[in-house]
């Protein structure tokens, strides 16, 4: 390859973590303003603990389908290996699709005994209103399970541009309804505009899924269940995983009201954090390092630290944000209204026991994503089951002693260990990436946060509106900054973004 090759390749690569970021950071600060104006309409009230109870199952259910085909999807088309990956995808997408629309059909049937069976301890009157919801919500299994196998085959093209767009047009379309409907519809509202907004999402993705897929051919639907049959120890891992939060609303259920919406607001606190760390690299990482695997060697290593780099360097000063200034972001985010001064001191000491969760999940989503490329999905499946699998028993014994809590603190402790352990696992099989590096760079993340926190703490004691989201904006621009000044690597990868662009221009992605 020649360097000017090279230089694109690598402004490629640059360019698509700067759009994923960019189209994430959008996207959850839309999601963000949506959860800040149900705060306000309807705080940690039964109607919200309905409302989260009734969306669970089928966002969880859908992940459950999105996550098992879509890196079936893009290892498929990302090495197209044979000229009928197209049409192995098409069938893929539509099997996954199918299944997804009857398990839909099954809950609407009977909502009632699937709410029954999921929250076992509510009282009718919100084991109703559930039902209700659920209904409206359970639409959102196949309009999810396509926007998820969707997103992975554009993404096995590098095109990471629609993607992100829809992941914008979707929170947007759905805030417009929320503004809409909720004053005269309440909560069953909310439900209404959620599916509407993955129905734009949809839209948005459609043209250009269809110009990346193929009519299959007679014969490939043998071929199709074989590779979603790979997959299986897939199926597994994140049936776990999305089984998680259902178990979480089991035992809540046992609770006082409100509790169930406060650990979904907590988790919302957080979720913005680590899908802006793990999830801008899994989507960039993992198509990549698929077509680095096959050959292996330097390429491979480049690929994998600068992927561990960036994880530091996101991961480390969110972790210092949700540790150290959860209650005053919280109060500035939330309290207002209906969202009461003990819902705040509630949910901030929930986000400071989830916050190991985000260094464990980001560094899990990454280490599983390399695997994956390698094709062994069995390692890390098998690892995260079997953590999860205990983590529910602890959860059932802590529940009664420690209450939501207790739930909160051992999720983190279980997504620590899975990410501790997969890592070992992806580190043998991509061999020495620069341990001392990496190393290094971790001190100067720890540095650079502690330098950014207190100059965020020292805004929190000015007389000013919002002062943690201040703090949280000025902090985070003098991080990066501190980054750019101590290290070279940083200062290089800013520059390959700035050509980036011009790089497009002479030499564009495909779609």
């Amino acid at each position: 390859m020649s360097s000017d090759a090279a230089q694109v390749t690598a402004n490629r690569g640059i360019s698509s973590y700067a759009v994923v970021f960019g189209g994430m950071l959008l996207q959850n600060l839309l999601l963000f303003a949506l959860s800040i104006v149900l705060a306000s309409l309807f705080g940690t009230s039964e109607e919200m603990d309905a409302f989260r109870t009734a969306f669970t199952p089928p966002l969880m259910l859908a992940a459950v389908f999105a996550g098992t085909g879509g890196p079936v999807l893009m290892t498929l088309l990302a090495r197209r290996e044979t000229s009928s990956a197209p049409g192995t995808a098409t069938l893929i997408l539509l099997l996954l699709t199918g299944v997804s629309l009857a398990c839909a059909f099954l809950g609407f049937y009977d909502s009632e005994l699937v709410m029954r069976g999921l929250h076992p301890w509510f009282d009718p009157k919100r084991q109703a209103e559930s039902s209700v919801l659920f209904h409206i919500l359970v639409w959102m299994l196949p309009l999810n399970t396509i926007i998820g196998l969707s997103q992975a085959v554009l993404n096995s093209s590098l095109n990471f541009v629609v993607p992100a767009i829809s992941g914008v047009v979707g929170p947007i379309a759905t805030l417009a309804a929320v503004w809409w409907l909720a004053p005269e519809w309440g909560i069953a509202g909310v439900a209404w505009a959620t599916v509407w907004g993955a129905v734009a999402s949809v839209v948005c993705q459609l043209p250009w899924l269809i110009r990346q897929l193929a009519w299959p051919a007679a014969g490939q639907l043998h071929h199709a269940w074989q590779q979603v049959g790979i997959a299986w120890p897939l199926l597994l891992g994140m049936g776990a995983l999305k089984l998680d939060p259902l178990v979480d609303q089991f035992l809540g259920s046992s609770l006082e009201p409100g509790r169930i919406s406060q650990l979904d607001y907590a988790g919302r606190i957080l979720t913005p954090f680590l899908m802006l760390s793990s999830g801008t690299l899994s989507t960039v990482t993992f198509p990549r390092i698929a077509r680095t695997a096959v050959a292996g060697g330097a390429p491979l290593r480049a690929e994998a630290t600068l992927a561990f780099r960036t994880l530091m360097s996101l991961c480390v000063p969110a972790f210092v944000v949700l540790t150290t200034f959860a209650h005053p972001l919280v109060q500035d985010l939330l309290q207002r209204r209906n969202f009461t001064a003990a819902d705040t001191l509630a949910v901030s000491q929930l986000v400071r026991v989830l916050s190991a969760m985000l260094l464990g999940a980001a560094l899990s989503e990454v280490c599983s994503k390399m695997l994956y490329a390698f094709r062994d999905s069995l390692t890390p499946n098998l690892i995260l089951t079997c953590c999860l699998l205990a983590g529910f028993g602890l959860k059932a014994v802590l529940v009664g002693p420690w209450g939501i809590l207790g739930i909160a603190a051992v999720t983190s402790g279980v997504f620590v260990a899975v990410g501790s352990m997969q890592l070992w696992f992806a580190a043998r099989r991509i061999g020495p990436m620069g341990t001392r590096n990496l190393v290094v760079h971790l001190l100067r993340c720890v540095i650079a946060s502690a330098f950014a926190a207190a100059v965020g703490a020292a805004l929190l004691q000015l007389p000013i509106p919002f002062p943690s989201v201040f703090g949280l904006t000025l902090g985070g621009i003098l991080y990066f900054a501190v980054l750019v000044f101590s290290d070279s690597e940083t200062r290089a990868f800013v520059k390959r973004l700035r050509g980036s662009r011009e790089s497009r221009v002479e030499s564009p992605e495909p779609e």
